[in-house]
């Protein structure tokens, strides 16, 4: 380490690829050198989290599985996941069988919890099975809410009403929102039809669980997974950051990413490229008189993937931007005996 750091400082050039092992340890004593975090800074409003649970309370929900009612069992899962939020993330929760009947406004998960647990605990069974205008309610729900993460957790046993409704528009609301989805199909007769095509709509999951046993378990996880994000997946246009002119990246027209690990710029960090949600896709930061660069782009499956660079001239570094015919980039290492040339 100590070896690597001197090289850079000496005016050599580092270049970290953060793919999904970079947040299990694996980078080690290599992180410190990073121009990102993988820590949320203290202060970071944007970093909240709003999550939305739509549950299914239709008859079919007062079967059993087991000696269990299968509502105990969502009521159980809820307040469950509830629990593993942080204070000031936000929470909202709609039931629906025909109509939706709201349980809990968006509140801070500190705040919310007593108001949700008593209406939890009130919670009957009864009715048919329309998604429909409860998705819908989230959706205005978390439109007006400042968070980092919108995220819809839906749980259903049932087939949904199809008369009157019109699914093509739903899905559209739903992948104009950039709110996420995961859909959690319980039992032996779940809507994979329709929560197949919401999923698909956010570039969300849809769950298969058979035993609405394993449901709490199940609930838990997806909530901490929203909550606490290493990843994000879908397709994110990349945009320039304040560093992009001096880097002669700021006229590229780059294809959109198709996931990036979730960081967070140092305070010396010069952020070159962003997601959409503002978030790094290339940092750079000095050290001596080196530097070190952070590459942040995921594939849905695995490793990195970064896309097509654009060709350069003859001559020019291979793989720099900017293009033929736009100014070189600024960015270079000292040169021969100094770390040597373009990266």
């Amino acid at each position: 380490m100590a070896a690597l750091r001197g090289w850079v400082a000496g005016g050599g050039g580092l270049l970290v690829v953060l793919g999904r092992r970079a947040t299990e340890g694996y980078l080690g004593p290599v992180e410190e050198l990073l121009p990102v975090s993988f820590s949320v800074p203290e202060g970071v409003q944007e970093a909240t989290v709003a999550i939305a649970f739509v549950l299914d309370k239709s008859a079919s929900m007062a079967g059993r599985a087991g000696t269990l009612r299968k509502i105990d069992l969502l009521k159980e899962a809820v307040a469950q996941a509830v629990e593993v939020m942080r204070p000031e993330d936000v929470v909202a929760a709609v039931a629906f069988d025909r109509d939706p009947h709201w349980l809990v406004g968006p509140s801070p998960a500190q705040d919310a919890e007593a108001e949700l647990y008593t209406a939890l605990r009130a919670l009957s069974p009864s009715g048919g099975t329309d998604l429909y205008p409860a998705v819908e309610e989230a959706l205005a729900a978390l439109a007006p809410l400042r968070a980092r993460l919108k995220h819809i957790l839906l749980v259903s046993d049932g087939r949904t009403v199809r008369e009157g409704r019109d699914f093509p528009t739903l899905y559209r609301e739903v992948a104009d929102s950039g709110v996420g989805l995961t859909a959690i199909a319980v039992g032996p007769v779940p809507d994979t039809e329709v929560l197949g095509e919401l999923t698909r709509a956010a570039g969300g999951s849809l769950l298969l669980l058979p035993d609405i046993r394993e449901l709490p378990r199940v609930l838990i996880r997806e909530t901490q997974r929203v909550v606490r994000p290493r990843f994000l997946e879908g397709e994110f246009p990349v945009q320039p950051g304040p560093a992009a002119p001096g880097l002669g990246l700021h006229e590229l027209s780059l294809p959109p990413l198709h996931g990036y690990t979730l960081t967070f710029p140092k305070p010396t960090a010069e952020v070159a490229l962003l997601s959409a949600k503002a978030d790094p896709v290339l940092a750079l930061a000095r050290l001596g008189l080196g530097r070190v660069a952070a590459l942040t782009p995921i594939s849905p499956a695995a490793g990195p993937r970064i896309g097509s660079l654009p060709r350069t001239c003859p001559g020019s570094c291979p793989g720099s931007f900017p293009p033929c015919g736009r100014r070189p980039p600024r960015w270079r290492s000292p040169g021969p005996g100094r770390g040597g040339g373009c990266w």
